[in-house]
């Protein structure tokens, strides 16, 4: 639920290759079954969609190593 500009500091400050999105209305964390501590406060988990569908989730985000793992497992969708 990150604001727009929020997220691009981060995937600049990364240097990730891929785009996060904003869920400044939460239709998303909704949609997704994110677990939210406030209104505004959900947890962290992460997602990539592939062709349309889900293909991999991360619902116990540490965001000490997470990046690496996220790139991983980017890099196994794409040789599968």
């Amino acid at each position: 639920m990150d604001k727009v500009e929020d997220q691009k500091k981060f995937k600049d400050k990364n240097k990730l290759p891929f785009p996060l999105l904003s869920d400044r209305d939460g239709k998303l964390v909704k949609a997704y079954g994110v677990k939210k501590f406030t209104p505004k406060i959900c947890a962290r988990e992460s997602f990539i969609v592939k062709d349309g569908k889900l293909a991999w989730i991360d619902r116990k985000v540490s965001p000490k190593g997470h990046t690496p793992k996220v790139l991983e497992a980017i890099a196994k969708l794409k040789s599968e």
